[in-house]
């Protein structure tokens, strides 16, 4: 994944008010650290919405 596309899927998660923590490669390129991989790990918190049905 190019750094330009991980920076896309992270602004639609902004967008959707998404809370996340970027990890790994893309989260040390973000930082200016350049690693032989490309991938994005993200962690994310579940929200449940409670409904009455």
């Amino acid at each position: 994944m190019e750094f330009q596309d991980a920076l896309a899927v992270l602004r639609a998660f902004e967008v959707e008010g998404v809370q996340y923590v970027l990890v790994g490669s893309m989260a040390m390129a973000a930082q200016g650290v350049v690693r032989a991989t490309q991938d994005m790990d993200v962690v994310s918190r579940r929200r449940f919405a409670i409904t009455d049905d």
